[in-house]
């Protein structure tokens, strides 16, 4: 039964330490995303609109008419999530 276990213990070692190191990086990715989010102070308020006041995206085609309440950064006019892109926050603060 020893010859079992220590054939065991050999086999899942390796992967094991392997598993350990992955999670490591994946926490300290996180923690530096979580930073750079915090360091910036947006609130959510400004970038969209109240459901009230939702509008047409600006760059849809007028015939699909499509509403939203989000807001571009930059222009400050109203974009629908099928029109905009994902832009990290060390670009936009190049711009």
């Amino acid at each position: 039964m020893k010859v079992m276990e220590y054939l065991t213990i050999e086999m899942t070692e390796p992967a094991a330490g392997e598993k350990l190191e992955k999670t490591k990086v994946k926490d300290a990715k996180s923690e530096t995303k979580f930073t750079s989010v915090k360091s910036e102070p947006t609130s959510e308020v400004e970038d969209r609109l109240s459901r009230q006041r939702r509008k047409t995206c600006h760059l849809c085609p007028p015939k699909r008419k499509r509403k939203t309440s989000y807001l571009c950064l930059l222009c400050r006019r109203p974009i629908c999530l099928e029109c905009c892109r994902k832009v990290c926050t060390l670009c936009i603060k190049k711009e």
